[in-house]
């Protein structure tokens, strides 16, 4: 076997030689038309000759349609980014309310405890972590949340996260 012969061993590698995805590689690979792995590219180009074409995904780049079809572009895997951002936000919106939200602020800075506020509310600590994720990108720029009224950190702010010292 020559140079120029390498051997392809994973799906995605073999679907760029072909010009395919890697999920019409593994389709390939389930319906017998090709072994498993190792590949040489010219058994690749054979079978991606012969086998029996497929429409491809319709929609546009830059959509998650196109991403779910296995578009691993920038603009596809953006769109998904966005999407699941999206979905994390109005999750946590329905988990905590802007009503309770800001009642849970007006009580933190009128000095009362975190954990009396939380059990006056009908809060758990769990749902206001999971609002206050969303604080890194998703809740408007310069809104306080539950965390800021917290203790101050430990870390040093010059160090890393998960630094104490």
């Amino acid at each position: 076997m020559s140079a120029a012969e390498e051997l392809i061993t994973s799906a995605r590698r073999a679907a760029a030689v072909c010009g395919v995805t890697r999920f019409a590689v593994r389709a390939w690979i389930d319906r017998g038309l090709l072994p498993e792995p190792p590949w040489t590219a010219h058994q690749l180009r054979q079978i991606s000759d012969t086998a029996e074409s497929r429409p491809g995904p319709q929609a546009q780049h830059g959509t998650r349609a196109r991403w779910s079809h296995g578009c691993d572009c920038v603009q596809c895997r953006q769109a998904q980014n966005d999407t699941g951002r999206a979905y994390g936000r109005a999750r946590a919106q329905r988990r905590l309310p802007v009503e309770v939200r800001q009642q849970l602020l007006d009580a933190i800075y009128a000095g009362q405890p975190l954990r009396t506020t939380l059990r006056d509310l009908g809060l758990t600590p769990n749902q206001v972590w999971g609002f206050d994720q969303i604080r890194r990108g998703v809740v408007e720029p310069g809104a306080p949340t539950a965390a800021d009224a917290q203790e101050p950190r430990l870390r040093a702010p010059h160090r890393p996260v998960g630094c104490l010292a």
